[in-house]
Parts: C-alpha cells; structure tokens; sequence
C-alpha cells in the first residue's frame, strides 16, 4: 500500500515538472496530449539511476521563457533564508534608506552582496536596473512608484515566479510546436516556435480595460480575414455611438459607419429618427467601412472561442507608444499585423496579398483566408516573465486578479472591440 502512495505521489510530481498544474482560464478549447509512458519512463530511470534531477530536467521545457525564469528563481531562492528579514526592512526617504534599498536590491540580483549600503553611483544603477525589471521608466530616481515596489513583498515575487513557470510548464500539453502566447499585463504577444526559435516574434498588443477586461484563455486561430467590416456591438452602439449621432447625424459620415436594416440593405441616416431610439429598441446594424480607417485596421484572427475576443489591426497605430496600453473593450490589437499574418499563413501570404493590404484601399469586399492547421493561441494572466531581451520583468496587476482571482463580471461583451480611445 505504502508503495502505491509513493508511485502515484511521484507520478504526479513528474506530470506537474512536465505538464504543469492546472491553470486559471476561463475558457480552454484546446486539444492537448499528455505523454503517460514520457512520466513512467522517467521514473524507472531516477530509481534505476538515482538521480533525481537529471530525471527532472529531461521533462521540463526547453523554452528559453522557462529557462530563464528558472535561472532568475533560483537566484532569488537563495536570499529565502533572508527574505523575511529583508522584508520587514521598509524603505523610506529617511535617513537610513541606503542600506534598506541596498539589501532588497541584492535579492534582484542587482547588487553583490554585502552587508554595506552601495555607493550613490552604484545605488543609481541599480535603481535604474530596478525601475526596469518592474516596468517603470528607468531614471534611477528613488520616486513613490520605485519605494512602492521595492516595499512589495519579496516572497511575492518569489511566488510570481512560479506562477509563471507553472503556466509555461502547462504549454508543454499542446500538441502543436508552434503557438501564440498573449501576456495580459505585459501588454505584449510572442510566437513561440519550440522547434524553430528563429520563428520567435514579439510584438506589443493593446488589452481590455480594467472595466472591459481580456479573459485569460487558450483557443485556436482558425482564420484571417483581409479588408474586415467591423459591425458594431449593440451596447457600443447605443451607449457610446447614438448620442453623438442624436447630437450630430454626420458622426456617421465622419467616421466611414454605414446603418442597416434587419436585412442587410442601406439605410439613409438622415431619414431616421434617431431620438425614438434606445438600447431597448434599437432595429439597426451599425457597420464600418473597410480599409486603413477601419477601427480593425486591414487585418482580423479570428478565435474560436465563446468570447468573440480575437486579434487584430487597428486605425491608432501612435497608441502602441503608450506604456499603458489597458485601452480596449476586450479585444487584442497588435503592433505587426503583416508579420502576424505572415507567419500564421505562411507560404498562403504570398506578396500579391501583401502588396494588396498595403494599398490601404477603402470600401474592398472583405475576404477571408482559412488556416490548413488551427494554430493555438493562449491568452494568459502572468505576473512574470523573460522579455524579448531575456530579462526577468515583473507586471503590474492592472486586473487586480492577485488580489481577487479572476473574474467573468469585468469580461468584455462578445465582440466588443471597441472605439478609438
């Protein structure tokens, strides 16, 4: 009995190393594939070789994300001892700070260690090294933002850390080599090309609001569509739009929108009593125009998933220079779209098509490229990660999520992509 306990307590082990947890999504409509006989192998080889972590180690990812956040775990893992100590150690501007500063940022890394404060100079630097780990602006200034997270719990981060080591533990379940990784507080996309890291490309995205908030979730791109219309959602339309058409009827006109019957068939705006209407009773589609001006820009990746959430362009490129990029109604805008669609369509995106989108031409019929090969795309909430220039970056919780756990009642209505903000 006792060796049954122990055999399934390793087994699980060695799935969790390999597989990773299960993780927090809303909605996961992937089909994964788990290697049982990869577990039992690896097991007769640690007791048959007794050696634990080379067993582990020819089960967890090979991806230099996890490698990395690996590496940067273990060096704040061996401050554990002192963390507690450090910890209760608050920084201030009062006189004493240096030495507090100094310590916490030994824990980062960012500072040999030692007992003494750092000079001004090197306290400087490593601040700056600091403000960018945590995705401030890096000036080196000791400001309320850089005491604030310098204050924020250690073993926290510690926790952060494997978070995020969970969930690219958890990728290892897809079938595919390839897939699209969305992090939501880092506001940024990879490709992810385990078997070809010089497929791998970031780029950064716009996400939901606090209030109109990206689900975390795992589904399949399963087509792109060039020149998309835009149909606006119901509540857009009569939340945001009607009273600026009741203010002025050429907001329509001013911003290439089209209104339809419950036919499909064109309506004249200025024939309409707009005041008669509500969110209650309004009868009409509201549809944009095509083209570079089209608040989906020239390019939409449709998802298969019960949020009609997908990726697409967008008409305010100058947003993606904002460090706050929480600006959408759910949908996620990306900074590349030609090179997204490059990639997923492969050899299908072929210069004619590229030569065609860049023409920016207005009012093209909208046509629609399906992918031979469903390509997973995984939306997720982490804390933590390696950036595209291998550096440890920890997120703010725009979503409060650490503190409440995720929520659907923030979730953006299904297709909700939102207007310009």
């Amino acid at each position: 009995e006792n060796e049954l306990i122990f055999t399934d307590g390793a087994l699980s082990f060695l799935h969790d190393v390999a597989y990773g947890k299960e993780i927090q999504v809303s909605y996961n409509g992937l089909k994964y594939y788990v290697d049982s006989n990869k577990l039992i192998n690896s097991l007769n080889q640690i007791l048959e070789k007794g050696n634990w972590e080379n067993g582990l180690m020819s089960l967890e990812p090979s991806l230099k994300q996890y490698a990395g956040l690996k590496k940067e775990l273990g060096s704040m893992q061996r401050f554990a001892g002192s963390m507690e100590n450090t910890d209760t150690m608050v920084v201030s501007v009062a006189a004493d700070y240096k030495k507090a500063v100094s310590l916490k940022l030994q824990v980062y890394g960012l500072l040999p260690s030692s007992d003494q404060a750092a000079t001004d100079l090197a306290l400087h630097n490593a601040v700056m090294e600091f403000q960018k780990k945590v995705n401030l602006p890096p000036t080196g200034e000791l400001d309320e933002k850089v005491i604030a997270a310098l204050n924020f719990p250690l073993f926290e981060r510690v926790e952060q850390i494997k978070q995020s080591l969970n969930y690219w533990r958890w990728t290892s379940r897809i079938k595919q080599p390839e897939f699209i990784m969305v992090n939501i507080p880092a506001a940024r996309l990879q490709v992810v090309a385990i078997d070809a890291p010089e497929k791998n490309i970031s780029m950064k995205v716009i996400v939901g609001k606090p209030i109109t908030q990206t689900p975390p979730f795992a589904a399949y791109i399963y087509r792109v569509i060039t020149y998309p219309y835009w149909t606006v959602p119901l509540s857009i339309a009569t939340k945001e739009m009607l009273p600026k058409i009741i203010n002025k009827v050429t907001y329509l006109e001013d911003n290439s929108l089209h209104v339809l019957d419950n036919k499909g068939e064109e309506l004249n705006p200025s024939d309409i009593k707009w005041r008669k209407y509500s969110n209650n009773n309004f009868p009409f589609t509201i549809r944009q125009s095509t083209g570079c001006d089209n608040s989906l820009g020239i390019l939409k990746f449709d998802i298969n998933s019960p949020y009609a959430i997908y990726l697409h362009d967008t008409n305010l490129r100058g947003l993606f220079e904002k460090e706050n990029r929480f600006l959408s109604h759910g949908c996620v805008r990306v900074e590349k779209p030609i090179e997204l669609a490059r990639y997923i369509l492969g050899k299908e995106f072929d210069k004619d098509i590229e030569e065609h989108l860049n023409r920016c031409l207005k009012g093209e019929e909208p046509a629609e490229i399906r992918l031979k090969e469903k390509l997973p795309v995984l939306i997720f909430y982490m804390p933590a990660d390696i950036d595209e220039n291998g550096a440890l970056k920890f997120y703010p919780d725009v979503y409060e999520i650490g503190k409440k756990g995720f929520s659907t009642s923030n979730v953006a209505t299904p297709g909700e992509v939102g207007l310009p903000d």
